[in-house]
């Protein structure tokens, strides 16, 4: 029996450093009413732990449709059970703290020393791009560069457009985007604030993208297995906005057919021997890379094979298990993560949608409608949710 935690923040607290870290209020109400999410992860006898327990009657639900097994724990019940392995979404101090006193069997809870908190960073990303160079023939122009003062940022900004992003931080936050010299007193302001607080910023070219994709692996200390390919969508600011669901050939199709089977092949083989040389023996656990599939200057499509590296569990892997377990094989749709700031909003939202499109369901998997795989009421904002249709089969 493991336990399963949603901590969205784990970048961040990992930047903070120390035990003390207090989430924003709106990360932690994200945190608090997405904390199910991890549910669609675990095995049968596993535990997910929240803050405040779901309504019984969305328990039943998920039980009687999907077979969902998996019980939600308060952090007081979860103290008083004994655990195989604790599996937060991501590794920080912080978390630790939160976790220590619940039993848990040797090896089942991992260790923090300073020298990991490098292994978070949007740094960690360009060393594996350099590593990686050579085998995939990158050109220059997709390496991000870390610069530790305004002028410096200024002046790469000058010229081109660029994304500044900070050094730690998830889900599309901390970045900043913007055309050919429009750094001006707001984005200047933004800078130095995170400068102040993390030291550096990185800095990259804007490329002219076609899509975003992420390649999704476990890790152990001498071994790497590909667990499989996601497709994600993000906003105008580059925020997550959810992913595409449905059989993985389908979705690997939407990349392939602009760059061809092997770019992709290659990518993740080289990827792959070396993340295990920057994370073996440091890491275990899941661990997604952002790619993209961008068209350079002369409209040729490329694969960009590594935008950013989370070492933990993502939104990508939940598609994943989404995908496999609870989605008809014949249908494909979207995973969506919606913020609804106004009182009632999502709770109205999901009712519409829920009426519109009355999810089908046979034999635990979806085949089509709009179904939430989070708890809703009259005070919720955040919603994880899918939309599902079946598609025509191919001859």
């Amino acid at each position: 029996m493991d336990l399963y935690y949603f901590n969205p923040d784990n970048e961040i607290a990992i930047a903070h450093g120390g035990r003390g870290y207090t989430p924003t209020a709106n990360i932690a109400r994200m945190a608090r009413e997405l904390a199910y999410l991890p549910a669609y992860l675990a095995g049968r006898e596993d535990r997910v732990l929240v803050e405040r327990l779901p309504d019984a009657r969305f328990l039943d639900e998920r039980r009687e449709l999907l077979g969902m097994e998996c019980r939600p724990v308060t952090l007081e019940e979860a103290s008083r059970l004994h655990f195989n392995a604790l599996r937060p979404w991501g590794w920080s101090p912080r978390v630790l703290g939160l976790l220590e006193g619940i039993p848990v069997d040797a090896g089942g809870r991992e260790s923090w020393t300073p020298d990991k908190r490098m292994l978070y960073a949007r740094a960690t990303a360009l060393s594996v791009l350099e590593r990686a160079r050579r085998a995939l023939e990158l050109p220059d122009d997709i390496f991000p560069r870390a610069v530790d003062n305004v002028e410096g940022v200024v002046e790469r900004a000058r010229r081109q457009a660029v994304v500044i992003k900070s050094p730690w931080s998830s889900s599309g936050k901390g970045l900043l985007m913007t055309g050919p010299g429009e750094v001006g007193g707001k984005e200047r302001e933004w800078v130095s604030g995170v400068l102040r607080r993390q030291g550096h910023v990185m800095v990259e070219k804007r490329l002219d993208k076609v899509a975003d994709f992420a390649l999704e692996f476990w890790i152990d200390p001498s071994a790497i297995r590909y667990a499989g390919f996601s497709l994600f969508f993000t906003g105008e600011k580059g925020e997550y906005r959810g992913n595409r669901l449905g059989p993985r050939e389908r979705l690997e199709r939407e990349i392939t057919r602009h760059v061809g089977a092997s770019s992709l092949e290659a990518a993740r083989t080289v990827i792959a021997r070396v993340l295990l040389e920057v994370f073996g023996g440091r890491y275990r656990g899941p661990l997604g890379v952002d790619m993209m599939l961008y068209r350079d200057e002369g409209g040729t499509c490329r694969v960009h094979p590594c935008v950013e590296i989370n070492a933990r569990y993502n939104m990508g892997i939940i598609a994943l298990n989404l995908s496999g377990r609870y989605l008809s094989p014949g249908s494909e749709g979207m995973f969506r993560i919606s913020y609804h700031p106004r009182a009632g909003e999502a709770y109205r939202v999901c009712r519409e949608r829920a009426g519109a499109f009355p999810a089908r369901v046979d034999s635990g998997r979806v085949l089509s409608g709009y179904f939430p795989l989070t708890p809703v009421d009259a005070g919720t904002c955040f919603v994880a949710a899918i939309t599902c249709s079946e598609f025509a089969r191919e001859r």
